[in-house]
């Protein structure tokens, strides 16, 4: 049998825990048997806009409900792919369940792509499956929380270095204890005397000694302080979705404020889509990782964010304590809270499976 914790598409706060009978495989698929995964609020943000952005459709279910897509760890329990063996361990893109079958186009040293006739209208970037190591390493646990978040840091705030920062002096980023946000001032931070910019940081007032502790911004604020921002060129980096904060963040800045990125969604239940928000813009990272990739090479890209990831996760042991939950039933009520925000930000929490 396999498990899976399943949510209704019009409820998110209403979950389920199924068992389904294992589907035989067919010539050329393989049966991923699921390691473990990261839960963070990532995973949240995938969920409140699954209709939009077709998150939903990597791994169909019954109907009106869906399987959050994870970032984690499988190895290979089944396989009718000569070129995939039992054993062999995948990093990539999973639902919350303990099994998922794929059908891998060609094989490489590296990993493959699944390509399932359901995933072909879908981003590429997350039917990519990269080979690990069969012995497990305590970093794995880093990679799952880390990689699918800091890639996202890692290309907005390139986007940001190509856009000349839209000539701004100072850069504000929303829900800057999230783990994107801690990812992208790291990075304004350790290349401060390139960009000369300052980083700032929004946050709850719960977080503020905690973000204020990791060092990556120059002043930190509760939401209930942005008229303390300086009034010069600034672009804002929302991780939050809160559409009181930056309508908040616009009217204090005027002219000043040049562009709002919008990333996440860490605070959803405050979005209010009918606001338009001048010179902002939704920043889809699978997009910007295809021009990415085809400008540097698949090799020479890869090499370039993990070579900045590898420097964020030495840092960010400072910090983090990763906590382990040892089934999808004790997944649940995690899930629920984070639903809720409530969200430890020194905490990063794996799923065993």
């Amino acid at each position: 049998m396999t498990k899976s914790l399943i949510v209704n598409l019009d409820k998110l706060q209403e979950s389920d825990i199924i068992l389904e009978d294992q589907k035989e495989l067919s010539q050329g698929q393989v049966r991923l048997q699921i390691e473990r995964f990261a839960m963070t609020a990532n995973n949240i943000t995938y969920a409140v806009i699954g209709k939009q952005l077709k998150y939903w459709d990597f791994f169909p279910t019954k109907d009106d409900h869906g399987k959050i897509p994870v970032w984690g760890l499988a190895s290979v329990s089944q396989s009718k792919q000569p070129d995939l063996a039992v054993g062999d361990r995948f990093y990539g893109y999973y639902p919350m369940s303990t099994e998922l079958i794929v059908s891998p186009g060609k094989v490489s040293p590296f990993g493959f792509t699944d390509m399932a006739n359901h995933r072909q209208h879908l981003a590429p970037i997350y039917n990519n499956y990269t080979k690990m190591t069969k012995e497990f390493n305590p970093m794995d646990n880093h990679l799952c929380i880390f990689r699918p978040l800091y890639t996202t840091s890692f290309l907005n705030y390139d986007f940001l270095k190509r856009s000349d920062f839209y000539n701004a002096k100072q850069v504000i980023l929303t829900s800057a204890s999230s783990k994107t946000a801690l990812g992208i001032a790291q990075l304004l931070m350790t290349n401060k005397d390139q960009h000369n910019i300052e980083v700032i940081g929004l946050t709850s007032d719960k977080n503020k000694g905690f973000v204020t502790d990791t060092k990556y911004y120059d002043t930190v604020l509760g939401y209930g302080d942005i008229n303390q921002i300086e009034k010069i060129s600034s672009v804002t980096v929302d991780l939050s979705g809160n559409t009181t904060t930056l309508v908040n963040i616009s009217e204090h800045l005027g002219d000043e404020l040049a562009f709002i990125s919008l990333i996440g969604l860490t605070d959803y239940s405050k979005t209010d889509r009918s606001v338009v928000l001048p010179n902002s813009k939704f920043f889809f990272a699978p997009d910007v990782a295809v021009t990415f990739f085809k400008e540097h090479g698949r090799d020479e890209a890869t090499k370039m964010i993990q070579t900045a990831m590898v420097n964020f996760i030495k840092d960010a042991n400072n910090w983090i304590n990763i906590q382990s939950i040892g089934s999808l039933e004790k997944l649940d009520p995690l899930y629920k809270e984070m639903l809720m925000g409530k969200v430890d930000p020194a905490v990063g929490h794996i799923v065993t499976l």
